[in-house]
């Protein structure tokens, strides 16, 4: 009897404007329901602003603006999922949270060069799941600020 090997990793899946995205759980802290934001003057674009979450200041991006994506209101689905990256906790304002799904290694192609204007480096890779297809995010790359090493 063959022994299941490959390592399956979970993955919370998301909508920003109508693709499905994921992002390993392991960097999630939790997800809330969306706040009153505080705008903060010269922050680059894709940064919406931030919010005291139990006295904590989290810097919220706006992953529409972030991917490059056209602007619009979000709905009453949008949450803010708070991750942990580099030993900060980031909000990531979403239009909704779908499910946690299990992918496993060979389900996940390389990403190609470009997909829709969005940059490679910001790409784990492909997930090919139930005939679905979800795009893997690569947290660290995609939520550096610009001038940032």
């Amino acid at each position: 009897m063959e022994v299941e090997t490959d390592n399956k990793t979970k993955w919370l899946c998301f909508i920003l404007s109508d693709e499905e995205y994921a992002i390993d759980i392991e960097d999630i802290k939790e997800i809330i329901n969306v706040q009153e934001i505080t705008e903060v003057p010269g922050a680059p674009e894709y940064i919406k602003g931030i919010i005291s979450l139990r006295g904590v200041i989290i810097t919220i991006f706006d992953f529409r603006k972030r991917l490059g994506f056209q602007e619009k209101e979000y709905g009453k689905d949008a949450r803010i999922i708070v991750v942990s990256v580099d030993n900060a906790q980031i909000g990531i304002l979403v239009d909704s949270v779908t499910e946690v799904l299990r992918i496993s290694e060979r389900e996940v192609e390389p990403p190609p060069p470009v997909i829709g204007g969005i940059e490679a480096e910001y790409l784990k890779g492909i997930g090919r799941v139930k005939g679905r297809i979800v795009i893997l995010l690569n947290l660290n790359k995609a939520l550096k600020v610009e001038g940032d090493k």
